[in-house]
């Protein structure tokens, strides 16, 4: 990806929306704290205590009590500690209380009366208000469908031997993410060289039934072939209380698709060390092992996972604080449709704690969710920050924000185009990408409308290359032109 030079990253921080805390992440905060970097520890948790994170305020009383880093500051201490409590983050009622008790007597109102304004200020109901989503109540009972169907989940089939030319190693794949804890296992990481690939492929389902920005969210091996495959492959269309909407999903596909006699045959050696790591970590209690073990289970239909396994071990995961189990299980619930209101939790939940996927999903959520009240500004605040950590797509929605909000405060055409620019390399055979860029080259302050033609056209063109609806983009382009003759109108 191209560097993000000065001007976009002074833009993203500057921008019109003011927004506190941009790029906050708990475990850099955490990494800094136990490498008694405190300083940087400190403007971590600054951070993430402005969107909310209970153990960014249990963090900054500890720093501030202690003076680590810092001044020892015992009305800070005891500040934070007491919005710590109000979140009942771990010990802290306790400690909040010793602190008190620590108090000179002519001290304790002045300092009752700043608590007071901190928790008001940093409450659930104020962060809420700020940066998360509201639901809309009335239609939670509602559920999304896929023409007939009554569920949402489906798995693609499509299994393609591979040769990958170094031993595979699921420890990128199926934990790290933002500085994770641990490798899927050492048992797993020599397989042999000439295996199936295997896929977890996350995407959104547009409006029209195609499938859009497809990744790989778990993969070993060459899985370059069934992306594609993917990618052209339309579904049916998400309907909701008579709408089109966009929905999220996900397809297993190669060995993680494969029955039990098939992988004990064809695939020895990945199905005993799969089998070998799980057999260590299924009785374990610690987050890290509950999540690997839900994701094996999850990925693997042969491992014969019940459902309800899988539930109860990314809730462990996800109640110890595991921001990826919390993304999971929200993810999850929101495919399944069985608890919108919990989806939205964990994946919020996950968001706070700096994981960047979770953060475009929740912006996606603000945005796209028929269960969400729309709220472009907290979806710019959370595409911000996946945008400054180089999320592409988020950087693309940023930018599609800023050209199709005329009257707000987010609108911003010369900005999106530096946006774009950004991307280029990675998001040029995207046909919303060259959507966006012939919007942001119609738009008066970057205005180039051969460009902007050329543009759209090429949109189409990809666009129906993936079999999407492009109905509405071809009347545009039919506004924009007459006859050949390019027609320079406002849009």
């Amino acid at each position: 990806m191209k560097k993000f030079n000065a001007y976009v990253l002074f833009m993203l921080f500057n921008c019109t929306i003011s927004f506190p805390g941009l790029a906050a992440n708990i475990i850099h905060a955490d990494n800094a704290f136990l490498e008694k970097d405190y300083v940087t520890a400190l403007a971590e948790y600054k951070k993430a205590a402005k969107i909310g994170n209970a153990k960014a305020f249990y963090q900054l009383s500890k720093i501030y009590h202690q003076g680590l880093g810092t001044e020892k500051n015992e009305l800070l201490g005891i500040v934070w500690m007491a919005v710590a409590a109000e979140y009942q983050y771990d010990n802290a009622v306790v400690n909040l209380e010793k602190m008190q008790k620590s108090l000179a007597p002519n001290k304790r109102s002045k300092i009752e009366t700043i608590i007071n304004r901190y928790v008001q200020e940093y409450s659930k109901l104020s962060i809420n208000e700020k940066f998360f989503p509201k639901l809309i109540d009335n239609k939670l009972a509602e559920k999304i469908q896929l023409s007939s169907d009554d569920s949402v989940e489906f798995f693609s089939e499509q299994n393609v031997t591979t040769a990958v030319d170094e031993p595979l190693d699921l420890s990128d794949d199926l934990l790290s993410e933002d500085g994770a804890e641990e490798d899927f296992a050492e048992d797993v990481s020599e397989l042999p060289i000439n295996m199936p690939y295997y896929l977890v492929a996350e995407y959104d389902i547009g409006p029209d039934g195609s499938v859009r920005d497809v990744y790989a969210a778990f993969s070993i091996g060459d899985d370059e072939y069934a992306l594609e495959q993917l990618s052209i492959t339309p579904v049916s269309k998400p309907v909701f209380a008579g709408s089109n909407v966009y929905f999220i999903n996900r397809s297993i596909m190669g060995i993680s698709n494969t029955d039990t006699i098939s992988m004990r045959r064809n695939n020895t050696e990945f199905y005993t060390s799969t089998l070998r790591y799980v057999g260590k970590i299924k009785d374990s209690d610690q987050a890290v092992d509950n999540y690997n073990h839900a994701l094996a289970l999850m990925h693997f239909p042969w491992l014969r996972g019940k459902d309800e396994t899988i539930d109860e071990l990314l809730i462990s995961s996800a109640k110890q604080g595991f921001a990826l189990a919390q993304y999971e299980y929200g993810l999850k619930l929101y495919r399944q449709q069985t608890a919108p209101k919990q989806a939205v939790y964990w994946i919020s939940e996950a968001a706070k704690q700096g994981i960047t996927k979770a953060q475009y999903r929740l912006a996606r959520l603000l945005l796209d969710s028929p269960w969400v009240e729309r709220d472009i500004n907290k979806a710019y605040f959370w595409l911000s920050q996946a945008a400054l950590k180089k999320h592409t797509v988020a950087v693309r929605k940023l930018a599609e924000l800023k050209l199709t909000t005329k009257g707000s405060s987010v609108y911003d055409p010369k900005g999106a185009m530096m946006l774009l620019n950004t991307i280029a390399s990675e998001q040029s055979g995207n046909p919303e990408y060259r959507y966006a860029l012939a919007l942001a080259y119609a738009k008066p302050e970057n205005r180039q409308f051969a460009y902007a033609v050329a543009n759209l056209k090429k949109a189409i063109s990809l666009a129906e290359s993936f079999h999407w609806d492009t109905q509405d983009w071809r009347a545009l382009l039919n506004k924009w032109t007459s006859g050949g003759t390019v027609t320079v109108t406002d849009i």
